[in-house]
């Protein structure tokens, strides 16, 4: 294994360099596909040496773009010359994307032990492009033509990616509660285009909708050079964000749409809260309470619905010096709303919007205020002795008691 450490001599006129060095190709647009991270971390893939070094690098690329397993798929010595030699029925003459290009000992100037390069680009027959690091000590990619020295000894195919249908990857990066639900973000990209797809999402096993993987996301270009709008965004309302949550990015050609990540999330706090008054107006109704939500100090919106239909959201915002002296979640959680009254009557639902997941609670029902359909009179003559005669007129409700004075 000592032979690891040893550099590749440089190729022949064969060979075109396109860029050289981690931040040199990302630069002018070439990928290191994350690599240089591992590199100077210095890890091992398939117990490669890690760092600079053609064989640690490829076995990277086969496990993070192919799908690959981080365990070497042969017994033996992992240098490069060995590669082909000790998976001979995988090797031809044949280029594809994603496969191997192998150099055996002391080919094409590849030094002697060999050298090993990713596919990246098939121009034909006889024209590629590879990337590679550690030839001559750093990372590049080159245009490489058949015939002349340069060429490799063959082509290993280990687990080539179907061209137009390579493995979208990303990341499932966070679940943040929010009012109303949970946030989910993260990144997905797919190898085949530098455009946005979609990632679909699930809970509990249940499709619950897609999202287009378009948001700026500088940092994910800074490592995979593929552009920054690939990060995505996406509300779990809150009745649907408690358990397994699986994001999946899906493939631009079609093909295996591969899990981003899962997360477990348990149900927060319930929202509480209080209808202290519901009075008639003037042919309106006003409704008057407080909420809050233990998760957070913040105001949280109320949803008011009349005989299960809904009629307003409101933020429950104003001030209650009472509610923070009886909860201490600060005097911001009061509201007050000034509604038609309608035809009267009904039954109105007060639901607190939960900060987070778990569902949103009813609060209060209440009776609304009844609402005259005909107006109330009085009939005679108001004169000393005379009988005055009082109509209490139609109610929207029924069962009224009246009085007079």
């Amino acid at each position: 294994m000592l032979s690891l450490f040893l550099s590749a001599a440089p190729a022949q006129a064969a060979s075109v360099r396109l860029c050289s060095g981690y931040a040199g190709c990302q630069n002018a647009g070439y990928s290191h596909a994350g690599y240089a991270g591992a590199s100077a971390a210095n890890t091992m893939y398939w117990r490669m040496l890690g760092g600079h070094n053609c064989t640690n690098y490829v076995a990277y690329r086969l496990i993070h773009s192919n799908g690959m397993a981080n365990q070497r798929p042969w017994s033996g010595d992992g240098n490069a010359n060995n590669w082909g030699r000790l998976n001979s029925s995988k090797v031809d003459q044949n280029p594809t994307v994603s496969s191997v290009a192998w150099w055996d000992a002391n080919a094409s100037g590849a030094g002697p032990t060999g050298h090993v390069a990713y596919v990246e680009q098939v121009i034909s027959a006889n024209e590629i492009i590879i990337s590679e690091d550690n030839w001559v000590g750093d990372f590049h990619w080159k245009r490489v033509t058949r015939g002349g020295p340069g060429w490799p000894s063959g082509f290993i195919h280990f687990q080539d990616i179907p061209q137009g249908s390579a493995k979208p990857f990303g990341s499932f990066d966070s679940a943040e509660p929010v009012l109303g639900g949970v946030l989910l973000r993260g990144w997905a990209i797919d190898p085949d285009t530098n455009d946005s797809i979609d990632v679909h999402v699930y809970s509990n096993g249940v499709y619950r909708g897609a999202v287009r993987a378009d948001k700026h996301r500088p940092d994910v270009d800074a490592v995979h050079g593929r552009g920054a709008y690939h990060g995505y965004e996406y509300f779990l309302g809150t009745e649907f964000a408690v358990g397994s949550v699986k994001v999946y990015a899906i493939n631009a050609g079609g093909g295996d749409n591969p899990e981003l990540g899962v997360k477990q999330i348990a149900a927060s706090s319930t929202p509480f809260g209080h209808l202290d008054e519901v009075v008639g107006m003037d042919g309106n109704v006003r409704l008057r309470g407080w909420a809050l939500d233990p998760d957070t100090n913040d105001p949280i919106d109320v949803h008011i619905y009349r005989d299960g239909v809904g009629l307003a959201s409101v933020k429950a915002f104003l001030t209650r010096d009472d509610v923070d002296k009886a909860h201490g979640r600060g005097a911001k959680h009061g509201f007050e709303v000034l509604l038609p009254a309608g035809s009267g009557g009904g039954t109105y639902t007060i639901y607190a919007i939960n900060y987070g997941s778990g569902g949103n609670p009813v609060i209060a029902t209440a009776a609304g205020p009844p609402v005259v359909t005909s107006s109330p009179t009085v009939s005679g003559s108001a004169v000393f002795g005379q009988t005055l005669t009082a109509n209490p007129g139609s109610w929207s409700t029924g069962g009224l008691n009246f009085s007079y004075q």
